[in-house]
């Protein structure tokens, strides 16, 4: 029997993304019983170091989302659930009719969390919430940090580290136990919605890229790949 804060509150995890496996993660360490819907072929990090780690504690089943009958599944799913966490790909969430506009009548007490990469209106909100895109978006993998002039001979620091998916798996974790302590003395639901790019600002620095103490050299100091002299 699990134990912690969340204990005894349900909740179905429908992500293409780590940020929604991270989230998912985070709840289930708190004592949540958190359902994971996985592809029917598997999912792709199935296997590495990631996956076992993102779905610890939780339970997998396994669905094909983009089945004709798959609707149907979906909502005798939902309707046993206290919470959803939704991290799909733009207007995917609408065309399988689980749009927190498509259940909140039905589930009037749904606590449904949405992590798209950019919020509603921005020029790139048809952009999914992959963590390469909304990075390279936000900044993240910059030329240089803000307010220098970029160096030389030297490229974007891409790294190997999930900061923007992390970044707003951690500010959703508490915007979803405040929902649901609010659910729990209304009996109101409702939808809580972090952007990606919006959740990265709060950890962003020119320690997340290059070293602070250091004004000029190589960016990629979190990840650096050993030379073929190495």
């Amino acid at each position: 029997e699990k134990i912690g804060p969340l204990a005894g509150y349900k909740v179905l995890e429908i992500s293409q993304y780590p940020a929604g496996s991270i989230l998912g993660m985070l709840l289930a360490d708190q004592g949540a019983d958190v359902l994971k819907i996985e592809p029917l072929i598997g999912d792709p990090l199935r296997g590495s170091t990631e996956f076992s780690v993102w779905n610890r504690g939780k339970k997998l089943i396994k669905l094909d989302i983009f089945s004709s009958d798959v609707i149907s599944a979906l909502h005798k799913l939902i309707s046993g659930v206290d919470a959803l966490i939704e991290n799909l790909g733009p207007n995917t969430s609408t065309s399988l009719s689980i749009s927190y506009n498509d259940l909140k009548k039905t589930y009037p007490q749904l606590i449904y969390v949405t992590l798209p990469g950019f919020p509603e209106g921005h020029e790139y909100e048809h952009i999914p919430p992959d963590e390469h895109l909304v990075s390279s978006a936000s900044g993240i993998y910059a030329l240089s940090p803000s307010g220098e002039q970029a160096i030389e001979g030297e490229g974007p620091s891409f790294h190997e580290l999930y900061y923007s998916s992390t970044f707003a798996a951690i500010t959703a974790a508490p915007a979803f136990v405040a929902a649901i302590f609010h659910r729990d003395s209304t009996n109101r639901g409702q939808q809580v919605t972090v952007p990606m790019h919006d959740a990265m600002y709060q950890g962003m620095g020119t320690a997340l890229v290059r070293h602070s103490e250091r004004n000029h050299g190589r960016h990629c100091l979190l990840y650096t790949s050993p030379s073929p002299r190495d």
